[in-house]
């Protein structure tokens, strides 16, 4: 037993031999794999485990463990199949994710308390970002309430798109009626907070009106003038039809509260904005001389 105490020349010695046949068998190509590199590493951890410290490493069994386990782990790993790797979201993405959960929340928050009463925290807290990283993409209160009522109009001009040059006049208007209806269903938040500006004096967006709302409706009512020339549709002053449809569509949205109460009802369902569509679209067909 004395060869297993340490610093026992006979014990030394003994693992000296061990180590020294383990070796051996390597060079004699009796277990092949091993590179030059890997073959030279081994004969250093094999004379630092008999007691050459130039020549220790962090590690003096593991090369052994490996060599006992010969070729078949090799393969074994070669065969084993890898997971997919996990893909870091793309910057881009993430831009995008971000911006559009705190234009979300900011539509809910600045309807609720309008542009003075909300806060930039609150928004953030809803949004479930940091406060730092709203204003990294918004630098200020005003410039996220300008995105804001900025993607109201953009959804909403999209509706506007219905009405284009080619189409049938009254599947077009029809289209549009159901969209807007659609959109005071699905969401009404964004049409109160655009009826809250409006009726402040749009202290915030002035240059929105001016600019490419007064665009859109010079656009699509010079698109209606071309129905009426031809003979399509009735003679209407085209800007009013547009602002009796925001209204008569968008009251749905800004005034539910006034339809739940003399209605009887807590909540405005899917076959209550059906009938307002189909309504409207009679109204406005009709009143247009348009049928279907």
């Amino acid at each position: 037993m004395s060869g297993n105490r340490p610093g026992d020349p006979i014990g030394q010695a003994s693992r000296h031999r061990s180590l020294a046949a383990v070796l051996g068998a390597r060079r004699d190509g009796r277990r092949p794999g091993l590179s030059g590199e890997q073959r030279t590493r081994a004969r250093a951890q094999a004379l630092a485990q008999i007691g050459c410290p130039q020549y220790r490493f962090k590690s003096t069994l593991a090369p052994f463990n490996t060599w006992a386990k010969g070729s078949n782990m090799a393969r074994a790993t070669k065969a084993r199949k890898r997971a997919p790797p996990v893909l870091p979201a793309r910057p881009g993405a993430i831009r995008r994710r971000n911006v559009a959960k705190i234009l979300k929340a900011a539509t809910t928050v600045f309807a609720q308390k309008g542009f003075s009463g909300a806060s930039t925290a609150e928004i953030a807290r809803l949004a479930g970002v940091p406060k730092p990283n709203l204003h990294y993409y918004f630098r200020t209160k005003q410039a996220l309430y300008e995105s804001v009522l900025d993607s109201i109009l953009g959804v909403w001009v999209d509706a506007m798109e219905e009405l284009h040059p080619g189409v049938d006049p009254a599947e077009a208007i029809a289209r549009y009626l159901a969209r807007k209806i659609d959109l005071s269903r699905r969401m009404p938040g964004p049409s109160r907070l655009w009826a809250m500006e409006m009726l402040a004096g749009a202290p915030h967006i002035g240059g929105f009106l001016r600019g490419r709302v007064r665009e859109l409706v010079a656009e699509k009512s010079a698109l209606v003038e071309t129905w009426i020339e031809a003979g399509r549709i009735a003679p209407i002053a085209p800007q009013h039809l547009f602002f009796i449809i925001w209204a008569a569509t968008q009251t749905y949205a800004d005034f539910a509260v006034q339809m739940t109460a003399v209605l009887n009802r807590k909540t405005l369902d899917a076959k209550f904005f059906e009938d307002a569509r189909q309504t409207l679209t009679a109204l406005v067909l009709n009143g247009l001389g348009l049928k279907r």
